[in-house]
């Protein structure tokens, strides 16, 4: 890949008001997902380094990260200081006015996203089931904020003896196996 693919991370501008924060935990796994979906990037190969699944918008005005902010700090976690070219959806804003704060809140709004449907139990037990080290290393109930919190429920023994059954280690909902 040519040099004028990649944007250097140090020429943009994070914002000072990014409404979002990250903790450690998630940036683990929003690492992990970058480094286990890098691949599916259409035209990607190891050469051409880590690329976004989804992209990172930035201002064309002063090179401002509008969104996409931790996906750029898990990047330099990654030791990559640069995103390629094709990973940024440039937008024409004036810095610092209400139309650029506006489209940062909206693209780090997770109340306009969407709620999850009553199915994330079971694709979170189908990807553990599939892919232990990588729903693990997502903490994806935790980040999806589904972590019961106290014990997890009593197991009805007779159910158990009767059916084998596998706990969810995220939700610990009992599915026959």
């Amino acid at each position: 890949m040519t040099n004028e693919r990649k944007i250097k991370i140090s020429d943009l501008t994070p914002l000072d008001y990014n409404p979002r924060e990250i903790s450690p935990a998630a940036l683990d796994g929003l690492m992990a997902s970058i480094r286990e979906f890098s691949a599916n990037v259409e035209g990607w190969d190891a050469a051409n380094g880590l690329r976004m699944v989804g992209t990172i918008t930035v201002n064309v005005n002063g090179n401002r990260i509008i969104g996409g902010h931790q996906r750029v700090k898990a990047l330099l976690e990654l030791g990559q200081d640069w995103i390629h070219a094709d990973d940024i959806t440039w937008v024409n804003i004036e810095p610092d006015s209400v139309k650029e704060k506006g489209l940062c809140v909206t693209l780090n709004n997770h109340e306009i996203a969407g709620d999850f449907s009553a199915d994330l139990d079971a694709l979170l037990l189908e990807i553990e089931l599939a892919v232990p080290e990588l729903s693990q290393a997502l903490l994806l109930s935790e980040l999806l904020g589904v972590m019961p919190s106290g014990d997890p429920p009593e197991i009805d023994e007779s159910v158990a003896d009767a059916v084998e059954m596998v706990v969810c280690p995220f939700c610990q909902k009992e599915f026959p196996k």
